[in-house]
């Protein structure tokens, strides 16, 4: 792939000296770069077609796509927006929005851009495949498992859409089907972290600590950043008894997502089981971010242990 971009950044770089009002060179040179991975470039010369061409939806979706991809995803929504308006609207452009508003917790945002995809291209798999995760964050599993079993018919590869599945399976009390799922997934990619993420994740709450903990270890081996296999890990240690063990997990996770509230409650509660009254703030940011991402069940727990934890600090 490096190679490839190589020649195509040559290509176009001798594009741009024969004729520097060329946008498209400037865009594909940019692309060259994204491709190869040196997103800094890719986003100097996105703008630099911009500049030759501030109309093209093409070259706006691309540069909203690498802040999507780095974390901006406000500034990626505006973008996409944008690309939007000015006639870019194909499906990757609606898939890349929802995906933003997903990061944001903006989960009716994110079902109705997938939504606009899945009509707008009928035979894209990730159109599908992001509805049914929007669906099950919405509570709406069955909706959910239609949208990914469609996903797996139009590409039967889809590791993403056999995990989505699975979890929603999962939240329909459906355990040995999710577990097939994820089983899948991990026969056709070894290495898929959020595979063995979730799978650790239901064998942890059928007691079944042990294997859980092998999953949470080979889904951080594959991918370190990984938020939710930090903070299941933390969850686990937490209920076999190893509260110090526990909080380096969750804390991990928190730095790698600051608006996650699992992982701020499962360090308060191992605080709280230590007697440190660093549980109090931890299990107080919990109790504010699930309120304002909307998880009442979440708000009520918290409120109950930020209680106890007041009560005996």
């Amino acid at each position: 792939m490096r190679e490839v971009a190589s020649t195509a950044i040559a290509l176009f770089k001798r594009s741009l000296r024969l004729d520097p009002t060329y946008s498209y060179a400037y865009h594909y040179q940019g692309l060259a770069y994204e491709y190869a991975g040196d997103d800094k470039d890719a986003l100097q010369l996105y703008e630099q077609a911009l500049r030759v061409n501030p109309r093209s939806g093409r070259t706006i979706a691309n540069i909203a796509g690498i802040l999507n991809r780095v974390g901006r995803w406000s500034d990626a929504v505006q973008l996409y927006t944008q690309a939007i308006a000015v006639g870019q609207g194909d499906a990757l452009s609606y898939i890349g929005r929802a995906s933003a508003y997903g990061a944001l917790i903006d989960w009716p945002a994110a079902a109705a851009d997938y939504r606009t995809a899945m009509k707008t291209d009928p035979a894209d798999y990730q159109a599908f495949e992001g509805y049914g995760q929007a669906q099950r964050h919405l509570g709406h599993t069955s909706a959910a498992i239609t949208a990914d079993t469609h996903a797996i018919t139009l590409y039967p590869l889809d590791v993403y859409a056999y995990t989505e599945r699975g979890r929603a399976k999962w939240d329909s009390n459906d355990d040995r089907g999710a577990m097939a799922d994820y089983n899948k997934a991990l026969s056709i990619d070894p290495t898929d972290a959020r595979a063995y993420t979730y799978r650790g994740a239901e064998r942890d709450f059928a007691g079944d600590h042990k294997t859980a903990l092998v999953d949470y270890n080979k889904a951080i081996l594959y991918d370190p950043q990984n938020s939710d296999a930090r903070s299941g890990r933390c969850l686990l240690q937490y209920h076999a008894g190893h509260y110090r063990t526990a909080i380096p997990d969750c804390t991990a996770a928190i730095a790698v997502d600051p608006q996650f509230a699992a992982p701020y409650e499962t360090r308060g509660l191992n605080y709280l089981m230590l007697k440190d009254r660093r549980a109090i703030p931890d299990l107080q940011k919990a109790h504010d971010l699930y309120s304002q991402q909307g998880d009442k069940d979440g708000a009520s727990r918290t409120a109950q242990e930020l209680a106890t934890a007041r009560a005996t600090m």
